[in-house]
């Protein structure tokens, strides 16, 4: 049997990765740089101070912009003003009614190390993040790029650099 030297663990976080032909199936080192803040990847989870949300009903040019501050806890359904429902992502703009958005469908709320979580309310039509219907109660990490059915209204969500 031979010793294949083309791989090596590195064990002091601090050491370099060889870099040469030989390393090629070498786990990279992050550094970071890898997790720059003042990029936004599409995919990304993180959401910062740097960064608004926005979440775009498909098909349509009704949006809903958050900043940082605004985006802690965001009730997403149909507003009943004679209920005391007001929720900031009001889907009766888009016939939210006729397409299964319960009043209190959703919500999304700021999560731990600067992340969203979309939770269901227990809306009668579910809600779907990219296909998969939710479980009630239980959140699911939002990332830029993801698609939302609240329903049968399909929502993307991005997170947008700041401008200033």
């Amino acid at each position: 049997m031979t010793e294949d030297n083309s791989t090596r663990k590195v064990s002091d976080p601090s050491e370099k990765a060889d870099t040469g032909t030989n390393n090629e199936r070498s786990t990279k080192i992050l550094t970071s740089i890898d997790f720059d803040e003042n990029d936004t990847r599409w995919g990304t989870a993180r959401f910062n101070r740097r960064n608004v949300l926005e979440l775009r009903v498909q098909e349509t040019e009704v949006r809903f912009v958050f900043m940082h501050d605004e985006a802690q806890q965001i009730a997403v359904g149909r507003a009943d003003p004679d209920n005391g429902i007001n929720p900031e992502v009001d889907l009766n703009k888009v016939n939210g009614l006729e397409r299964g958005v319960s009043r209190e469908h959703a919500r999304v709320d700021m999560g731990e190390n600067g992340t969203l979580v979309l939770i269901d309310l227990g809306s009668r039509n579910g809600t779907f993040l990219n296909g998969q219907q939710l479980t009630p109660q239980q959140g699911r990490v939002l990332r830029d790029g993801d698609d939302i059915l609240f329903g049968q209204v399909p929502v993307r969500v991005s997170f947008m650099a700041r401008t200033r």
